[in-house]
């Protein structure tokens, strides 16, 4: 008795068509059927999830078959099955002649399919031209497509008025196939969510996705692991700073980020509501800038701020910062631009959410404003002007301001630039030494043989507040908050 048989001899029931057309498919190829999918097909199930099967190229054409007959099914999960070019072909044809007409889901990643495997989905996209039906989320990670696959399954865009979620993750997708891309998402109005982790776009290709971002209907798009470096930052938020984009949730996770991107990045917290720049190395001015932006932002804007393993020491002052916004302070953070002009952000309560997350630091971070004890209930982190730097260059404050960065955080961020030469340059001569200071010997002499008594230890003074280490007012070491997370 075949899989098959056993299966209807079970149920007591007739064969549904779509398992009938499925078991006779498969004899005609001579390949052995999936037991799971026969046993979907005769309970009318309306989700499979048949990953890691083995299906291939062989048995494509038998599940196609099964497909053009089959009216229940809603979610299909093919995903690392060898379908290759030609097993996607089959599926898609089945598809485009008006098989299973209430599937929405469909997963086709890690199956080997290449451009043509890229063109066929192309193909099926153009054809569902109405949003009452079709793919409302398309899955193709790691298939290999390149730029010229994702030109051709983007030109399916233009017309489709379906789709909803596009993931097109670990597919060599650079900067050529985002230009090709962009023209398509533009003239879209239902695509929503596009995931692009782990291509090689860059600046000339995120400058063209967020261009395209103004018309299309994106709201969410993941650029993460893609090497995205400063001088795209600047193309992001150059894009979204006017607020015309549709774009709010935007992230850039594990790319080579620093704190200039990080600067360039703050002008764009007030069109978005939430950004996500973990594991880029922001180090500690990169961080502070985008803290004392998202301070500044209208209470009635709020932006979820999520930042994990972005190179900041747990020795610096920002530890303590996060401790006082977590524990509800209200904070009023000052920064002298000039001596005759003072801005200062608005008094507003941050709480902590799931949403932004700083850990794992990895230089010492001076720029933070000191915390000191007061009388008043209401702690207030003031940040003095920064004195005159001979070693940076005498314009970067002011590009970093022109560019959109908070005065705050542009003259906290040539600060600590100051301080990171100077400490550098300390460095560089204890490294090589210096000739030590000769005693005089008549001094030698003199100097009693025996040990003086100890002296009287002096009462110990309480260490400051922003000292690593050390807890406001007490001699407590001060204990790492580890994970806060703010808003």
């Amino acid at each position: 008795m075949t899989e098959a048989e056993q299966v209807w001899s079970d149920e007591e029931e007739e064969p549904e068509p779509c398992a009938l057309a499925y078991s006779e498919a498969c004899k005609e190829a001579s390949s052995v059927p999936c037991g799971r999918w026969l046993r979907t097909c005769q309970s009318r199930g309306e989700e499979c999830q048949l990953q890691h099967y083995g299906i291939g190229k062989k048995g494509a054409p038998a599940l196609g078959a099964s497909l053009r007959v089959n009216v229940c099914m809603r979610a299909l999960d093919l995903s690392d099955n060898g379908l290759g070019s030609a097993g996607v072909r089959s599926l898609v044809d089945a598809l485009l002649g008006g098989g299973a007409p209430a599937l929405i889901i469909l997963d086709l990643s890690q199956n080997q399919a290449g451009p043509d495997g890229a063109a066929a989905l192309g193909e099926l996209l153009a054809e569902q031209t109405k949003s009452e039906s079709g793919l409302q989320t398309l899955r193709f990670d790691a298939n290999a497509i390149g730029d010229k696959g994702a030109g051709q399954l983007a030109s399916g865009l233009t017309t489709n008025r379906a789709l909803r979620a596009l993931h097109l993750c670990r597919n060599e997708v650079g900067c050529e196939g985002a230009g090709q891309m962009a023209p398509a998402l533009a003239q879209n109005a239902t695509l929503e969510n596009l995931s692009l982790e782990w291509n090689q776009i860059r600046a000339d290709g995120c400058r063209a996705l967020l261009g395209a971002c103004r018309d299309a209907a994106v709201t969410q798009l993941d650029l993460g692991w893609n090497g995205v470096r400063d001088e795209a930052c600047a193309a992001i938020a150059a894009a979204l700073r006017d607020g015309s984009a549709q774009l709010r949730e935007l992230k850039l996770h594990h790319n080579h980020v620093s704190a200039e991107g990080g600067a360039a990045l703050c002008a764009a917290l007030g069109a978005l509501d939430a950004l996500d720049v973990s594991g880029n190395p922001l180090a500690n001015e990169g961080v502070c800038a985008l803290l004392l932006a998202h301070h500044a932002l209208p209470a009635d804007k709020p932006c979820r701020l999520r930042m994990e393993e972005v190179c900041v020491r747990p020795g610096s002052n920002l530890p303590m910062l996060l401790a006082k916004v977590s524990e509800g302070h209200p904070l009023e953070m000052q920064a002298r631009s000039s001596p005759a002009v003072t801005h200062t952000a608005p008094a507003r309560h941050l709480h902590a959410t799931p949403h932004a997350t700083l850990r794992h630091s990895v230089r010492a971070c001076p720029l933070l404003p000191r915390c000191c004890p007061s009388a008043h209930p209401r702690h207030t982190l003031s940040a003095p002007s920064p004195p005159p730097l001979r070693t940076s260059p005498p314009t970067r404050s002011q590009d970093l301001e022109e560019a959109g960065v908070p005065v705050a955080a542009a003259r906290a961020m040539s600060k600590v630039a100051a301080l990171d030469k100077k400490s550098k340059s300390a460095a560089n001569k204890s490294k090589h030494g210096k000739p030590k200071k000769s005693v005089p010997i008549a001094a030698a002499a003199a100097a009693p043989s025996a040990a003086p008594a100890a002296a009287k230890p002096a009462a110990a003074k309480p260490l400051p507040f922003d000292t690593p280490g050390a807890t406001e007012g007490t001699g407590k070491p001060y204990m790492d908050p580890g994970n806060l997370k703010i808003r």
